[in-house]
Formats: C-alpha cells, sequence, structure tokens
C-alpha cells in the first residue's frame, strides 16, 4: 500500500494506491482514481469506424466495474467508446502500434480520429510521440508485455477480453 501527497499550485492530492504484485501474479486492490478524471474526461476515444486495441500502462483492478487488467494484455475500445485510465501503447485500425510515454505525469487525451489518425489535447505530448525517443510507433515489440497487443486484431473481435 502507498500513500501519496501531491501539492500542486496550492492544491493537494492524496493517492491511495495497491499496485499490481508480479511475484503473486495477481491484481490488488487499486483505486488508481488519480488517473481517472472525475469529469468525464477521457484518456483514449475511438472515434473511427474501426476497433482499436491498447494495452494499460500498469496492471490494476477497475475500481467502478471491478474488472482486472493486466499491462501485458490487450484490449479492445470499439467505435464509439472510450478508455479513462493511462495506456502504455494502442493498435489503431489500420494495424499500426504506437507507444507513448507514460502518462502518469501529462492531462492529455488521445483521439483515434474517423480517418484512423491521432490527435492530443497536448501539442508537446504530440511532439514527444512523433519524436521516437522512447515513444512513437513500434515495428517489433520492445518487450513480451507487449506481444498480446502486436498479435490482437482490430479486425476480429473473438480476440475481446
Amino acid at each position: 500500500m502507498l500513500f501519496c501527497i501531491f501539492s500542486i499550485l496550492n492544491l493537494s492530492f492524496v493517492v491511495y494506491l495497491d499496485y499490481y504484485n508480479e511475484d503473486d501474479n495477481e491484481v490488488e486492490s487499486n483505486q488508481y482514481e488519480e488517473d481517472r478524471d472525475p469529469n468525464g474526461k477521457k484518456r483514449v476515444t475511438n472515434n473511427s469506424k474501426k476497433t482499436i486495441y491498447f494495452k494499460p500502462e500498469k496492471s490494476f483492478r477497475d475500481p467502478i466495474s471491478g474488472k482486472e487488467y493486466h499491462y501485458n494484455q490487450a484490449y479492445p475500445i470499439k467505435p464509439g467508446e472510450s478508455w479513462n485510465y493511462p495506456v502504455d501503447g494502442i493498435k489503431t485500425g489500420e494495424g499500426e502500434v504506437i507507444k507513448f510515454p507514460a502518462m502518469d505525469h501529462w492531462d492529455v487525451d488521445i483521439e483515434i480520429r474517423p480517418g484512423g489518425g491521432l490527435e492530443f489535447s497536448s501539442w508537446i505530448y504530440e511532439k514527444i510521440v512523433d519524436s521516437g525517443i522512447r515513444a512513437g510507433e513500434l515495428d517489433i515489440a520492445p518487450d513480451e508485455s507487449w506481444d498480446d497487443l502486436f498479435n490482437s486484431d482490430p479486425n476480429n473481435l473473438d480476440d475481446e477480453k
């Protein structure tokens, strides 16, 4: 269990987290509320006509649905749906795999546009992704935790978890 106190612009936030315990290979309870915007702001919105897949930034249990998400698995976002937590990467409907810089310290939304392109709410974040430095389009999986995302088929919802 970890308690963190953040103080930014005279606003303080207390965050309670229990992270994924890789040794036990199970997801522990996790509020993950510091990454979920209470105003309903989305982290990834799929406005394309195809299903995309994402890889979560870390493993956790959604406090609202109770569903477990694992950092080494891919999950679909159907057209018109959104994902409210940070992602490590996505696979677009065109089959491109894109790695994002850690979203913990960024307040950024990513929209998959109708034509399949990406739009970011932060131009600085977009420039970091475009730079290819520890982010951007990937041709091969950087490690085995990316295998499920690389092997997911945006056109086949039988892959759905």
